[in-house]
This record gives C-alpha cells, structure tokens and sequence, in this order.
C-alpha cells in the first residue's frame, strides 16, 4: 500500500472524532475496488489501534466513521473475537466494501454465534457481493447436512433468480446437491429466461433431472403443473397390434428431441426392447418441427412423396392428435401413449463418419448410433461413451497393421468421446467431461509398444467410472418417494432402497 493510505488507516484508529470523520471522507473518495490491487492483509493494526477502531464503532455518531471502521477491519483482516462481533452488525450497512466484510465473515463462520441465520437474513442486502456470499454459505449448508428445506429453500430460490448474474450461478449450482420438486420447475424454467451463462445450463440439466423424476412419480402431489413434452422415451399409437401370444406386430412411433424436432418410425417390437433391436425400427422415418404453446402441440412429417400435418394436445401421458395428408386432404384421429426408452442402452449399426485408414478414406461401420447434440444427461452420456467403448475391439479387428490398428483404436475412441460430449444438454459441462475422461495423445501412445497403447485405449478407470455418478443434482445417497417406494441413488444409478 502507498504510505498515504497507512496514513488515513493510522488517522482512522485515532480518539479524535475529527480526525476520523476527516480520514473517512478521504476514504470515501477513493474508487471502489481501489485497495483491490494491493495486498491489504500485509498491513496489521496495532493492539491499541484495533481498542481505538472498536471503540469508534460503538461511540460514534458518524455514520461514514463507522462504516469504514468495519470495512478497514475486514479489509486488512483483522481477526479477533471483538472485531468478529463488531463486523457482525456491520454486515448489514451498504458500503463499498461490505462484501469484504460478508467474505471475512463467511469464510470464520464457526466462530460467528447464529452465523447461518446472519448469513440467511442477508438474500436481500443491497449488494451483490453479500447476497453471493448468502449463496455461498447455503452451498456449504448443503454439503454439511445443516441445509434446512423448509426455511432454506425460499431463499435458494429467491438468489437462484438474483440479479446479480453470479449469485444467480451460485444459487444454481448449489440447488443441483438438494432434492427439487415441481414447484422449483418454474424457477429453474426463469433461470434459462432471464439468464445467458452457466446459471442457464445448469437450470436446463436441473430441469431434465425434474422431468426425469417427476416421470417415475406415480402420486399426484408430484405432478407437474403444466403438461409436459416428454423426450425420455417414445409415443406409442394406441392401435398397436398385438398377434394371439401377446407379441407385438406393428406399432407407429413418435420420438421428440429437445431441439423442437420429431421423428416417426414404425417398429414390429416393444418399447422396452427398443435397445435390443434398433435395427428394425430405424425405417419410415419422418421428421418435423413441433410448436408447444401450453399443452398444445404441431408439427408436419415430412416423408417419401407426402406430409402429413398433426395437430392435438397432451394430456398426461398421452398425445392426442388429429392428423391430415396434404395430398389427399384424408384427416383422422391418433391417440399415442408414452412409453420409457433407455436410449443410452441402444444399438444398431450405422455409419458415424469417414474414418481414415491405410492413406486412403473408407466408410467405416461402428455399432452405435451417434446422440442427437444437448440430447442426454451427463451420467447417461458417460454410460453411453464406457458402454461402446467395450466394442472397440471388433471395430479394430480388421487392421493387420499393429501401429495402423493403435491409431484406428485412438480415432475411434476420440470419435466416441467427441459423440457423448456433444450430446450434453449443458455444454457447460463439456470442459468437465473431457478433463474427467481424458484421451492419451498419439505422441504418448508411439512411445508404448501397440499391446500396452491397446490396453490404456481400452482401460476404464474406477475414477472415470465414478466421476459422473448420477445427473447433475443426483449424488450417491439422494432419495426420493414417489408415493410407494423409497428411491436411492447409487453408483449404478437409482435402486430401490433396501
């Protein structure tokens, strides 16, 4: 610091009130965030000086004197049970630097009697930087049990919608650690409306964990309250026909994404073995664009010579359309019926892209059907990328070539990741991925011999396993009740508890 400012520092500390109020206004003129740039903490204020400070706190009858004793005590750092005192009401003034004062305060919490109640009554402060201390804290209230739902959760939610963009992310962040439940969804739905950052991907992964839950809730006090499009399995025609053993002969297929588009497809099997026979579905397709407005929908198939243009509402579980062919002019009525999909689980074969191989470009077949971008959660994309991962061995077979199959293997693998990373719902979370499920370079890989760059191609660490456990919001431990059943996340995923 210049000798100046230790000057008003020491001027501040005096028994004179003219000499404080004068040194104030000095300090009071200076920009804010001026002593940002220098290491304030290196400055200590003699005993005597610190009696002097406090006693002008509680003696003066200047506002501005008092206010900067409590920000020059914070700012310097100065720390004693007095001083703790003394800055525990001054949290509640609007200064400059107050939220140094939130910051020194938050950060020796313990020592603070009823320090998360100070820190609850302050959501509303004037200042940005106290209300993101207030997030602050009820994130560490979360991972420490003392979050309390009933007296907490108002208040998460009020800076979740702040208008200081961190404490909004803050406030968000911390809300994917609780159990949130349909009143939050209209929060979390004026997160992604009002926000242009993080606080946005985390409120859209926030509400993709919601409907998930919400969909495996059976008792009507879970219920949304607005009719939701469902993008977590298919819409099945209720006309689907059954042969005389009970086995499905043909059935009619909507599957919506959350890019506001739609594909139709007709299939011979169930919903739930969708993942085993992928093969047999992926023909008819039509896709269209639909427009939601409330529980309304519309969209038009557009496939082979016509289009046909669907028009209904949803109910529930159940879409209820009036359909009409553009060339024809015919119209009639389809009732479909949701039915739960793990598209994660799929498989089939398809050509992902061009891979090159021995100098020349060849279609190379991969057994999986590259996610749709921002389509998954971000523990069913790493499920996704482990699952075909394990298929990389058949894939690489045909090169004879050991250094020409190490290089297929990594583009491959590079090919997978890119894949799952893309179809994160929250790319904000892509920087994470990569860094939890990292790629060995080709540089690495040449100076190990092809069996040992095989092997750490292939190998999946418990680390990497794990570091995506549940979606954002689920962690090893959290339970839910949907109205008969306890639920439990575990490592594998929800399991009823035991």
């Amino acid at each position: 610091m210049k000798k100046v400012d230790i000057k008003l520092f020491e001027e501040l500390a005096s028994l004179d009130d003219v000499t404080r109020l004068a040194a104030a206004v000095q300090l009071q003129r200076l920009e804010h965030g001026y002593f940002d740039q220098f290491n304030t903490k290196r400055f200590r204020f003699k005993a005597e000086q610190i009696q002097c400070l406090v006693l002008a706190w509680h003696t003066s009858s200047n506002a501005l004197v008092r206010l900067w004793v409590a920000q020059l005590l914070a700012i310097t750092k100065t720390d004693t049970d007095e001083v703790l005192a003394l800055l525990r009401e001054a949290v509640h003034l609007d200064g400059k630097y107050i939220p140094t004062v939130a910051e020194f305060l938050r950060n020796r919490l313990q020592r603070i009697p009823d320090g998360l109640k100070l820190f609850r009554s302050l959501s509303q402060h004037p200042s940005d930087g106290v209300r993101l201390s207030c997030a602050m804290v009820l994130g560490l209230m979360i991972h420490d049990g003392t979050f309390d739902y009933e007296i907490d959760l108002p208040i998460l939610r009020t800076l979740m919608l702040d208008t200081y963009s961190y404490t909004r992310t803050q406030a968000v962040s911390a809300a994917r650690y609780i159990n949130l439940g349909p009143a939050d969804f209209e929060v979390l739905l004026d997160v992604v409306n009002i926000d242009s950052g993080a606080a946005r991907d985390y409120a859209r992964e926030l509400m993709s964990k919601l409907e998930n839950i919400l969909s495996n809730c059976k008792a009507s006090a879970f219920a949304p309250r607005v009719p939701l499009l469902r993008i977590d399995g298919v819409y099945r025609t209720e006309k689907a026909e059954l042969d005389p053993a009970g086995a499905w002969v043909s059935s009619g297929c909507l599957r919506f994404f959350d890019d506001a588009t739609v594909q139709y497809f007709g299939t011979n099997i169930a919903p739930v073995d969708f993942r085993y026979g992928l093969a047999d579905i992926w023909r008819c397709n039509a896709k269209g664009v639909t427009n939601q407005a409330g529980g309304k929908i519309a969209f038009s198939l557009e496939g082979g010579v016509d289009i046909i243009d669907c028009e209904g509402y949803i109910d529930g579980d159940r879409l209820q359309l009036v359909c009409s062919r553009r060339s024809s002019g015919m119209q009639w009525e389809e009732g479909y019926r949701w039915a739960h999909v793990d598209w994660c689980a799929r498989a089939s074969e398809v050509n992902l892209e061009a891979i090159e191989t021995n100098g020349r470009t060849q279609n190379e077949t991969l057994p999986f059907i590259p996610q749709r971008p921002r389509s998954m959660r971000i523990s069913d994309s790493v499920k996704w990328y482990i699952q075909y991962l394990a298929r990389l061995p058949s894939m690489i077979e045909q090169e004879q070539d050991e250094a020409k199959r190490v290089a297929l293997a990594w583009r491959i693998k590079r090919q997978l990741r890119d894949v799952a990373a893309d179809a994160l719902y929250s790319t904000a979370l892509k920087k994470e991925f990569y860094a939890k499920l990292p790629l060995p370079t080709l540089n690495e890989l040449r100076s190990k011999t092809p069996a040992e760059a095989i092997k750490q191609l292939l190998t999946v660490t418990q680390v990497e396993r794990r570091a995506f456990p549940g979606t954002v919001g689920e962690f090893i431990g959290l339970q839910y009740f949907d109205g008969r059943h306890v639920w439990e996340m575990t490592e594998e995923g929800w399991a009823l508890k035991r």
